[in-house]
């Protein structure tokens, strides 16, 4: 008997746990989190737009602005005249005490007239006429320099004062010596005059005109400015091509000279500025005004 109830008891125990076994099988598994990222790993995590690539990425930054390269290029407003020139207090001079060799010119942008030659050893010197805070009045050694620009003649100067006292300049002019040319090579519309290398023609008002074909060295020729019968010591060169725009043509008819040229009128020189720039500069007289200009 004892048997047989040991038996049903552990048929009972094996059912039991096999329905406790089947239920747990049953059960759908719980859903289950991702593993926690740490904040190394989320802070070097793609961007949202994963399809980028590093080439693209860097062209990105190419085409963004370099600020630094921006700044250089704003445009900028040209001073003209350093703190010392702005310091000079400029004076028109007397006749009298303008140096015959000086060439009075106007540069672009600058008010004041400035005095100029070239020395013995070809170096184009400036000078101004008044005087310098708390000193006395004369010519002061002056210094030009020049930019490429879009203004008119294709420059900004700037002048500058750097002398504290006048300067008196004697015997330092340069020294022309005048050559005749050969008949084949006188340019058309100039006529022989008195003087080795001297010539003339004839303006659109009928006035004379004077140059001078000579050289400092013997070997460098150019046309300058006249001294009577001679090249005028420290003269700037001419540009040849602007005094034959002036020669009366065969046929042409004279103009009449307006009363503002009755004492002269502007003359393009050529000068080499203090910082070594080429540049054609006008004389300090009133310009020729082709277009409004009336016949004899």
């Amino acid at each position: 008997m004892n048997t047989q109830w040991n038996r049903l008891l552990a048929l009972i125990l094996v059912l039991a746990l096999g329905l406790t076994m089947t239920a747990l099988a049953q059960e759908a598994p719980a859903p289950t989190e991702p593993p926690a990222q740490s904040e190394k790993a989320a802070e070097e995590a793609p961007a949202d737009d994963a399809d980028t690539t590093d080439d693209e990425a860097l062209a990105d930054d190419a085409d963004a602005p370099d600020e630094a390269a921006t700044q250089n290029t704003l445009p900028t407003t040209h001073t003209p005249l350093t703190p010392a020139a702005q310091s000079f207090t400029f004076v028109k001079p007397k006749r009298a005490a303008i140096v015959k060799y000086y060439t009075a010119i106007r540069l672009e942008g600058i008010e004041p007239t400035i005095y100029m030659f070239v020395d013995k050893e070809g170096t184009t010197q400036f000078r101004v006429y008044g005087h310098a805070p708390d000193a006395k009045r004369g010519f002061y050694e002056a210094k030009v320099t020049a930019i490429v620009s879009d203004a008119a003649g294709g420059w900004d100067f700037t002048l500058d004062v750097p002398g504290t006292k006048p300067i008196k300049d004697a015997r330092v002019f340069a020294l022309y010596k005048g050559k005749n040319l050969a008949k084949e090579d006188v340019p058309a519309g100039l006529r022989k005059g008195n003087g080795t290398g001297m010539y003339y023609f004839f303006n659109v008002f009928g006035k004379r005109e004077s140059v001078a074909w000579a050289s400092p060295d013997g070997s460098e020729y150019a046309w300058y400015l006249p001294n009577g019968s001679k090249p005028l010591a420290g003269s700037p060169q001419l540009n040849p091509d602007a005094f034959a725009a002036r020669m009366h043509k065969e046929g042409d008819k004279y103009y009449r000279i307006p009363k503002e040229l009755n004492a002269g009128y502007a003359k393009e020189v050529i000068i080499t500025t203090s910082d070594g720039k080429t540049a054609q500069v006008m004389t300090d007289k009133p310009v020729i005004d082709t277009d409004n200009l009336k016949t004899r």
